[in-house]
């Protein structure tokens, strides 16, 4: 909280342009760098003007241009099964960041900053690990059916709910379809993981639109005391209570990021307390969520004045 609003020295990867650069270069070669990466506001502070007091409103807005710069046609193919595939991770930023007016329904149509990195991912699914979970928020746009039908993943199958149980984070427990369908359909409202198994209890084997998604239920889908949740955290990047709230500030602080939300609803507010507390008590050094980085940046929610 007593730190200087400074640039910080040395290089870092920035993600859109797939390199290695410092503020040097951000100030000098390429500032709207500070419009498109959260990293690289938060790492630059004084040269994306970051020292002063700000609100959502004075955010700068992206630029509509391609931040590949490159050609598009076989990137999927450029892209390893590895979870920490660069090209891959670049290309869930970029729909996390271009792709909300999609999920929350202010956007009439798919556009080009987020219709170019679902089709990439749609080929990458589809072609180079088939058998690799899709990102959720993909799997959000893909539901609406705005920008891509996720068509890859049921090709020449039937609609119907899958066998066995998986993991619903929502709830912190491996269900199945027919506990969905008699114990707690509403599961079908909050996660995207649970219409993609269970196509049929929820639904989803009819046409459907944006228009007709049933609302997120104004509930705490946790059920149970937050006061110390941090604290049963811990610092593998694949904890899943981590990854729960993770998924909740995804889902839920959409307006939030917008601008749409002119208050922090607690469905969002919530789980940023959650992570506020988590990267200030109990993994400070871990490199925190480009969704929270984004929502905190806002100023509406929480300041990540911890780091």
């Amino acid at each position: 909280e007593d730190e200087e609003c400074n640039d910080v020295k040395g290089t870092f990867n920035i993600r859109q342009i797939e390199e290695d650069r410092n503020c040097q270069y951000v100030r000098n070669q390429d500032p709207s760098l500070c419009n498109i990466s959260w990293r690289v506001r938060n790492r630059c502070k004084q040269t994306c003007g970051m020292c002063e007091e700000h609100s959502h409103e004075e955010q700068m807005p992206l630029e509509e241009t391609d931040v590949h710069k490159h050609d598009h046609s076989d990137e999927h193919l450029l892209m390893t099964c590895d979870e920490n595939d660069a090209l891959y991770l670049e290309h869930v930023d970029e729909i996390q960041q271009n792709c909300i007016g999609v999920i929350l329904g202010t956007d009439s149509e798919c556009p080009y900053e987020c219709s170019q990195p679902m089709e990439v991912l749609h080929l990458y699914y589809g072609e180079v690990c088939p058998e690799r979970e899709v990102d959720d928020t993909y799997g959000e746009v893909s539901w609406t059916g705005l920008c891509h039908d996720d068509s890859h993943h049921q090709e020449d199958e039937e609609c119907n709910d899958v066998k066995g149980t998986f993991n619903i984070r929502q709830i912190e427990e491996d269900r199945n379809c027919q506990y969905v369908r008699n114990q707690d359909p509403s599961l079908c409202n909050i996660s995207w993981r649970v219409r993609n198994r269970c196509k049929q209890t929820c639904g989803m084997c009819e046409e459907h639109s944006h228009e007709e998604q049933m609302p997120l239920e104004e509930t705490d889908v946790h059920k149970h005391d937050h006061s110390d949740e941090h604290l049963l955290m811990t610092c593998d990047e694949n904890d899943a209570l981590y990854l729960e709230h993770v998924d909740e500030i995804q889902q839920n602080c959409i307006g939030v990021i917008l601008g749409t939300d002119s208050e922090c609803p607690y469905e969002c507010s919530q789980p940023m307390e959650v992570l506020h507390l988590y990267y200030g008590e109990v993994c400070p050094e871990r490199e925190v969520d480009d969704t929270y980085g984004e929502v905190s940046w806002t100023g509406l929610c929480h300041d990540d004045s911890h780091h």
